[in-house]
Formats: C-alpha cells, structure tokens, sequence
C-alpha cells in the first residue's frame, strides 16, 4: 500500500476534520443554490426524459391530474424508450407519492446526495493510493470542478452510477490488498449495482477489475483464483439478465436503440477525434486532464498504477465504441473526472510537500496551501453561482403550457427543443418530431436520408401544423425556413415561435 497517514499540510486530525467538513458543506450549498430553477441548465433533452416517465408513474396511481392530463402522462410515460432499469424515475415517484405531488426538487436533491456520497469514496480511495493531502487535492477537484456542479443536479441515472462505480472501485481495490471473500462479495455486488444502473459502466470496472488482477496475480494465475470469478459473474448478472429479459423475453428494450450507438466507420475520420478533445475541455479542461496524466507516473506501488491504468482504459475503449456520442454529448465524458482525481492527488502528494518547505516556518507553508485551496474552491463556486443566477428558466413552464394549450386538438409536427420534450412536459402536448440538425447528422452516418426536405416532406404528411421553437438550428436556416414562408401561411407567430398552417400551399 503507497498511502502514508500523515500529513504534510493536515498535520492535526482535527484540522483535516474540520476542512473536511467544511469544503463538504460548501459543495453541498453551491449545488443547493437555486435548486428550485426548472432543471434545463444541463442536458434537459436527458432529464426530460426521466422527468416525463416519473410522471406518467405517477399520474398512473395518483388523482391530483384530471382525466386528460391524466391519460397524456401515462402515453407519454410508456411511449418513451426503456434502454435501462428506471431507478431514478421509481425514486422520484415514490416521493411524489410521500408528498402527495410533484417536485422536482427532490431528484435533484438525490442526485447531488448521490455526487457527495461519491466525493465520500473517492476520499477514502485515493487515501489508500496516495496518501492524505493527495486525496484531499484530488477530491476537492472532484467536488468543485464546474462542471461537475452542474452536472450533480441533473434527473439523471449517472450521478448514482458514479457514487457505485467509486465505491466498487474502492472495493476491489481493498480486495487486492486483502482478497479475502467479505472483500470480493463486496466488489462483485457493488460492481453490479453500477452496471445494473448503467450499462456503460462496464468498461471501467473492467479496466480496473483486470488490471488489479493481473497486477495483483499475475496474468496467468488470476483466472484459477475462485473470488475473480465469483467478482466477475456478480458484476455482470444483473445487468446481463436486465437487458436479456429486455431485449428479447419481454421486450421493452430495443436492440435497435443499441445498435445505433456504435458509428465505428467515426474513428477514421480525424475530426472525430478534434471533438473529442474538446469535450475533455469542456468537462475537465486541459490543464488537469494533461496535469493527471503526469500525476499517474507519481503513482508508487503496482496495485496503485493498476486502479489508473484501468480507469484510462475503461475511458479510451468506452469512447472507441460510441465515439459518436463521445463527440456530441459530453456528458459521456463523466467519468473521466475519476483517473484525472487520482492524477491529480499523486501529483499533489508529490509535489506540495516539496512546496511547503520553500517557506520557514513550514507552518507558513502549510497555512499557505491551505488558502490557495479555499481560494480555488470560493472561485469555482463564485463562477459557478454566477452562471446558475444569470438564466431564470421559470417562465418557461408558462410559455409551454400556453403553447400546449393552443395545439390541443391539433394534428402537429415540430421542431421544438429537447425532442419536443420541454413541449411534452409543460405543454401538455405531444407533436411529432421533425429531426433537428444534430439528428440528421446522425442519420446520414447510420446510412439514412438525411436530406432536411426530404424528411420534412415525409414527416408534414398528415399533419395540420408545423411548429418551430428552433428558430437558429441548421435545419431552418440552411434553407427549410425560406421554403416554408415561401410555401404555408403563418397560422400564428409570437416571441420565440412560429406555427405554420400545413393544410394548404400558398
């Protein structure tokens, strides 16, 4: 084991307690901040999702919607595609429930739960593999980078995958210290949890699964080793049975949905890799992805190097296979924010000891990292408050909602935003989708037309209306907006939104 209990910065317990407690305290606060904001400052297309299945769950046992309402929550609810288990949405409607209504508070609230719970872990881990100020640096990243802010409030599933893929990485970790059975059942089953909760998380605790096997074993000698066995079949059963009883016994999966994720004709295009690179700035920037990546070399012990090397691989092997969605949602980028914490904290062990004792008296130097710490957290955070203050997206529910109500009885397609799902949610109103730019991309890369009059024409027939939020998307002005203007009368427009009367040609 490479980690030392003492401190070069936290000499007393009580200090690294009480900073501890402190920066803990001051994550929780930034992500509290406004939480009462409708949840679109980070991919609402993902939450709204989520959002709209806990409610049909819900309306479909409660009594505070009146009929119609009632009936749309529920066709919404099943209509919507299930690729994997709805922990977050049963949560959320099992407090709906409690409360007796709606709010979306408390999904956000468990997602910010779930990111500290994480942070808690992620202590603990790189504790084991650097050392005290090591993990302190490193979980302060993982804590207050902001993106991951934003990030930790989402009504998404990934904010629980990462709170078990830390946790499950910590176990096997202590397992290949220890191997003991309590150790490996450990492992085995919170492994499972996250890759029952999200799938994709199986290249990362492979990646580190096997690289601490064969660096504690040895190649050779670990497949004879009963509790590598016992940890790979409880990691992998309950999502194998999840998606085998999805995909083809009862059928609520769609092999097709999976199917479209892998676009492997993307990695010999050079530009795929260019947006890559910038989805690594984006979630956590340059300078630490290149500093963690020297602070792997810092890593003393075999068993330490593994736990990095195999969080690097999941990373890089996840992305060779849906390098697609690695260019587009960065929000699949997550999880790298773990080998850049544990590069992080190696380089920090390394390096602030020999930075403190540049002053005399070393107290000095140590009350000195201890500022610049509070310093880069009170930055984050005061950058962090501002972005979540400058947008209010309150109005929105109405702007929907009134948009909703005059559609009702109306046959429409629309290029709104979030797949038509802000419409769907506070509009009450589901339309057809009109592909947007980003989707017809997609399409042409799966081997389908994606030629935007081609599609509007399939897509308008039959329908009453055309309804445009997404005024600035590609899709309206490479063309389609002069076409429409040129062809259909403007049945109504207002701020932000065009409907456009399809049953005749002008």
């Amino acid at each position: 084991m490479n980690s030392e209990n003492s401190s070069f910065v936290f000499r007393k317990r009580w200090i690294l307690l009480a900073f501890l407690i402190v920066t803990f305290a001051l994550a929780a606060g930034i992500r509290l901040y406004d939480l009462h904001d409708l949840p679109l400052d980070f991919h609402p297309a993902r939450q709204l999702q989520t959002m709209l299945k806990a409610r049909g769950m819900f309306a479909a046992s409660a009594d505070i919607y009146n009929a119609d309402q009632k009936q749309i929550a529920i066709n919404q609810w099943k209509t919507l595609p299930t690729e994997e288990p709805e922990v977050i949405e049963n949560l959320a409607v099992a407090t709906y429930r409690l409360i007796g209504h709606e709010d979306l508070w408390f999904p956000r609230f468990y997602s910010i739960v779930f990111w500290l719970i994480g942070g808690v872990g992620l202590y603990f881990l790189l504790k084991e593999l650097t050392g005290i100020d090591g993990s302190v640096v490193g979980t302060l990243f993982y804590l207050f980078f902001p993106y991951g802010i934003s990030a930790s409030r989402a009504i998404m599933p990934d904010m629980l995958m990462m709170a078990l893929l830390i946790w499950a990485v910590w176990a096997m970790f202590r397992w290949s210290q220890k191997s003991g059975w309590g150790w490996a059942l450990l492992a085995g089953l919170l492994s499972g949890l996250t890759i029952y909760v999200k799938l994709t998380a199986v290249f990362y605790i492979a990646g580190v699964f096997l690289c601490l096997a064969v660096g504690s074993f040895g190649f050779k000698k670990m497949w004879s080793r009963i509790q590598f066995w016992v940890i790979g079949v409880l990691a992998l059963l309950p999502a194998l049975l999840y998606n085998l009883l999805g995909i083809y016994v009862l059928k609520f999966i769609s092999s097709e949905a999976v199917n479209n994720r892998i676009l492997l004709n993307m990695l010999f295009i050079p530009l795929s890799y260019v947006q890559w690179n910038s989805m690594i700035g984006t979630v956590v920037g340059y300078a630490a992805f290149l500093l963690a990546i020297a602070g792997c070399f810092t890593l003393i012990g075999r068993k330490n190097r593994a736990v990095a090397l195999g969080l690097w691989l999941g990373y890089f092997v996840f992305g060779f296979f849906f390098i697609y969605y690695y260019t587009t949602h960065d929000y699949y980028h997550l999880p790298i924010i773990l080998p850049v914490a544990v590069g992080l904290a190696g380089l920090a062990q390394a390096m602030l000891p020999k930075l403190g004792e540049l002053f005399k008296p070393v107290w000095l130097g140590r009350a000195l990292i201890i500022t610049l710490l509070l310093i880069g957290v009170g930055e984050s955070m005061w950058q962090v408050r501002n972005d979540f203050k400058r947008v209010d997206y309150r109005p929105q529910a109405q702007f929907w909602l009134t948009l909703g109500k005059e559609l009702q009885g109306k046959n429409v397609l629309a290029l709104t935003e979030d797949y038509n799902g802000r419409l769907s949610y506070w509009g009450w109103y589901d339309a057809a989708y009109l592909p947007a730019n980003n989707e017809l991309i997609h399409r042409e890369m799966g081997g389908h037309d994606a030629e935007v009059a081609k599609v509007f024409a399939v897509d308008a027939v039959g329908k009453d209306f055309f309804l445009v939020t997404m005024l600035d998307d590609p899709t309206m002005t490479g063309g389609l907006m002069d076409y429409l203007k040129k062809n259909y009368s403007i049945y109504d427009e207002g701020t932000g939104y065009i409907l456009f009367d399809l049953h005749t040609k002008k």
